[in-house]
This record gives structure tokens, C-alpha cells and sequence, in this order.
């Protein structure tokens, strides 16, 4: 099971409005992680002092949009969360560095990280459709770029000096290269960064937004195959996150062919590889027959060679390994087994990195590393490496939805919901304890469906927590249709189910 997959079962990534995802989320993010840095980066090494630290402004985002017009300088918006391993990657990769500091002292950077109830207002406002996500605005309060969540360090720095530069907004670009307007090499620089699979209709529009990508790439310069590369692995990205039934199925063969090009370019291969192994499991299950064995054999060996460059960022190398598992596991019939070999590379693997992991790059790692031993069967390996991220972790309830997702796999559904209850009574701030209290409730819902005490007890003691929030429950209103959907649902055909339903639904609307 891909990774996108397995972290919809305990943290549901994929929503379709930004209450959704703020409160059941994606992109950490709906999309397959954010192209972080190539995998070449230079060798991370353990912090044992506090690194560099952003001076974040200091209020809400209208004082930080005001500041920005006062000072004549960029707005850096930057939506995170605690439990968000990508989230934590980026801060790991590119916010500690000394180099990012210093640039930031030239844009109003604010952090939207706080788990206020308030921010679901402006995440609506903005698109913000999965985590990490990074909006810059001018002092004018146009929207100009989003950025990937973890691109390298040379990447971040070229994107935040082009829109010192006052550049255009991605919108603005990608209108006048569909009019077929001659842009420059920095334009063409700003759309390659762009992160496309946040885009939400920003830039692509609603209509069509992986054949607005494709004639990007087709108008984009025809020496610049990494630019070319880029624009077709995005517009492969968006096709993926449409639901299956709008989608073109034309268009499978499309991507496949674009993937096999890039792959065949050892020099684009390793510029785009952590998309590649981020997309790797669907990129296999879009081809057919030989096809698609020669896709999983030469995507395998480009993670292999990557994970096993010891010079590489250690993050990095974690998250291609956690690509290559998918990859190699992914034409298994159920209940078969990977083949040896395999086992014992990864796990080897695997365990060379996961004991390497400092303070900053625990939570991102123990994401992508207990998931390699999932994959591979070795589920004892995978709980003591899930537990680990428990015991040091500052949000360990990310990794106690993960311990009730391998219970759960294993039909264990009492134990998987003991963990699932777990991960939300440690849950601190106001979105984290809605978010996983509506998890949880869902799940008692489907494991537990005559358990009619627990319903309510959670029930009610969840829609409490919304009331009791600044915004109160109509911040929550889509969150808590979906509940009321799920009540009528569970309810249906039961009398004494329905009675608690009743009960739950008189908590749904605010007094007075």
C-alpha cells in the first residue's frame, strides 16, 4: 500500500475543502509529498545547537498583510502543523539554515501554524488544500508564487529573489504563455518552481488543469528538457489527484511515455528523483504488461543507487527508500510475500537510517522509515520504529494513528481503536483534537457500530470541543455535516442507533 493510502487509513490526507483538510487532512498534503531537495543535497549533518531561527511576525495575517505594505516588503505565508512529517522536513531541510534565515529578513514571514480555529477562514480564503504549503504575496497582496515543500536550498533561494524582483504572478505567467507571449528565462524559472499540485485552480483555472500543464510544457522552451520535465511530472500530478472517474483515461498512456523519456535521461532522472519516487507505486500501476515491469525495474534501481549514497541528505535518502518499497511491492498479489533479497535490503537499509535520525529529523523520518518495514512485511520492526516516533516525537498522536493503522490491517479493530482513542487524547491544540476526535468517531462508528455509550461519550465530548472554540461550531459546519452524514448512515436501520444519533444532533448547532 502506497504511502498516500496507508496515511489516509489513520490521518485521512485527501479532503475537499479546506475545513476538511485543516480538520481530517494531504498535502500533509492530498498529492504525494511535495518535490523535496534532489537527493545530492549535501550530507545532513546532527545539530547539537540550536540552529538559525526565522523571526516570525508577531500577529495575525491582516497586521502581517499591513506590515508588508508598510515596509514595502514580500509576505512569506507559511501553513504547517506539528504532526506534518513533510512539514517537518521542510523545517529540518531549508528553515534552520543560515542562508534561508538571512533571506527571510527581506520578506514579512508568518507562520500560520498555530492550530487556531480562526486560521480555517483564511485556509479557505487561500486554497490551501494540503501541508506544506508556502504562499508569497507582494506588498500589494498578490498572490505571486506558491513553492513545493521542500525543494532544495538553491531552489528556495533562486524562487524568494525572483519575487524580490517584483516578478509576475504565476496566474499572469501562465496566461500569457497560453497567449503565446515570449517569457523570460526567469519566468520560465518561477513556473518550473511552482508548486502545481497545490494549485487548486489558482493558476490552471477549474476546467482542465492537466491540459493547461501539458501546453505549458509544450510551449516552454524546447532546449530546457529539465523545465519540460518538470511541467510534465506536474501535469501527471494533477491528472493523479482528480478523483479516477474525471479523469482522461487517454491520457494514462500519455504520462507513461513522459515518465519512460525522463527515465531514459539519467540527468533528468536524478533531477526530478524525488518526485519520481514520491509517484513511483502510481506511476507502475499506470502501464500495462512489459511496460510496466520495465517501469518498476529501472524506477527501483534509481531509488537503490539514491538511498545507498551515503553523502546524500538523510531525509531525503529515507523518504526514496520509502518510494522504492512501494515500487518493489507493488505488483504483489495479496498475501504474497517480497522476495528475500528485497527484505534484506531494506531492512538494512532502513535500519542504517533510522538510527541516524537527530532531534529535527525524527518525525519526518520515523514517517517515511516505519512504513518501509510495513511494506515489507516486517511489521514487529514497524511497530518498534512507530514507537520510537511515540517516545520522542512532540506530536506523538501522529504515530499512535499509525500503530492503530497496522492493528487495523491486521483486523485486530479493538486494538487499532484503542490507539486511534489514544491519538486523540494526546492531541493538544484546537484543530489536532477535532481533527483526530472526528477520526476517531468515525472509525467507532465502523468497528465498533453497537458500542451505543462510546458513541455519544465521544460524540458529544468532540462537538464540545467545536463549540467551545473561537469561531464556535459553524467554524466546523462541513466537518460536522459529514458527521451528521456518517449518524444517518450508522443509524439507519436501528432504532436504539438512532436515538443517539438524535441525541448527537441536538449538540450540532450553537446555543441562542
Amino acid at each position: 500500500m502506497d504511502r498516500t493510502m496507508r496515511a489516509t487509513m489513520f490521518i485521512t490526507k485527501s479532503i475537499a475543502s479546506i475545513i476538511i483538510t485543516l480538520l481530517a487532512l494531504g498535502g500533509c498534503s492530498s498529492e504525494a509529498p511535495n518535490t523535496p531537495a534532489p537527493v545530492a543535497a549535501a550530507k545532513a549533518v546532527p545539530l547539537t545547537t540550536e540552529p538559525a531561527a526565522i523571526a516570525w511576525f508577531e500577529g495575525d495575517i491582516e497586521a502581517a498583510f499591513a506590515t508588508a505594505k508598510k515596509q514595502n516588503k514580500p509576505l512569506f505565508l507559511y501553513w504547517g502543523a506539528e504532526w506534518c512529517p513533510y512539514c517537518k522536513e521542510l523545517e529540518a531541510n531549508i528553515f534552520i539554515r543560515d542562508e534561508f534565515v538571512r533571506l527571510s529578513r527581506q520578506f514579512v514571514p508568518l507562520d500560520m501554524s498555530n492550530g487556531d480555529s480562526e486560521t480555517i477562514r483564511y485556509a479557505d480564503e487561500y486554497k490551501i488544500y494540503g501541508l506544506p504549503t508556502v504562499i508569497v504575496f507582494s506588498p500589494q497582496r498578490d498572490e505571486l508564487t506558491r513553492m513545493p515543500g521542500g525543494i532544495d536550498m538553491a531552489q528556495y533561494v533562486a524562487v524568494l529573489e525572483l519575487t524580490l524582483n517584483q516578478i509576475r504572478p504565476v496566474a499572469k505567467l501562465v496566461a500569457a504563455a497560453l497567449a503565446g507571449e515570449s517569457l523570460s528565462d526567469s519566468d520560465w524559472q518561477l513556473l518550473a518552481n511552482y508548486s502545481w499540485g497545490q494549485d487548486r485552480g489558482q493558476a490552471l483555472g477549474e476546467d482542465k488543469p492537466t491540459d493547461v500543464l501539458m501546453q505549458l510544457r509544450d510551449a516552454a522552451p524546447a532546449s530546457d528538457t529539465l523545465l519540460r520535465s518538470r511541467l510534465a511530472l506536474a501535469a501527471m500530478e494533477v491528472w493523479l489527484s482528480q478523483e479516477e472517474e474525471t479523469r482522461d483515461p487517454s491520457l494514462a498512456s500519455v504520462h507513461v511515455a513522459a515518465i519512460e523519456q525522463i527515465l531514459a535521461d539519467s540527468t533528468l532522472a536524478q533531477a526530478n528523483l524525488m518526485k519520481l519516487s514520491g509517484y513511483g507505486q502510481s506511476i507502475v500501476e499506470l502501464a500495462q504488461g512489459e511496460q510496466q515491469l520495465a517501469l518498476q525495474e529501472n524506477l527501483s534501481k534509481l531509488c537503490k543507487s539514491a538511498v545507498e549514497n551515503a553523502e546524500a541528505n538523510l531525509l531525503n535518502r529515507a523518504s526514496v527508500l520509502s518510494g522504492w518499497a512501494e515500487v518493489a511491492t507493488v505488483l504483489l498479489a495479496e498475501g504474497e510475500s517480497p522476495a528475500p533479497d528485497q527484505v534484506v535490503w531494506g531492512k538494512r537499509q532502513a535500519d542504517a537510517l533510522v538510527v541516524q535520525l537527530d532531534t529535527y529529523q525524527l518525525h519526518a523520518g520515523v514517517n517515511s522509515l516505519w512504513g518501509v518495514y510495513f511494506d515489507l512485511g516486517l511489521i514487529a520492526d514497524a511497530k518498534q520504529t512507530l514507537q520510537l516516533g511515540i517516545d520522542r516525537s512532540k506530536a506523538p498522536f501522529y504515530f499512535m494513528s499509525g500503530m492503530g493503522y497496522v492493528e487495523l490491517d491486521a483486523d485486530n479493530n479493538e486494538q487499532a481503536l484503542a490507539w486511534y482513542r489514544k491519538a486523540w487524547e494526546a492531541t493538544r491544540l484546537p484543530l489536532d483534537r477535532t481533527r483526530w476526535g472526528r477520526g476517531y468517531v468515525r472509525r467507532l462508528l465502523n468497528l465498533a457500530p453497537d458500542d451505543l455509550l462510546e458513541v455519544e461519550r465521544a460524540g458529544s465530548l468532540l462537538l464540545a470541543d467545536m463549540a467551545s472554540q473561537k469561531g464556535g461550531l459553524n467554524a466546523y459546519a462541513k466537518p460536522i455535516a459529514q458527521l451528521d452524514e456518517s449518524l444517518e448512515e450508522w443509524s439507519a436501520d436501528s432504532p436504539k442507533r438512532q436515538a443517539v444519533a438524535v441525541s448527537l444532533r441536538a449538540r450540532m448547532t450553537d446555543p441562542g
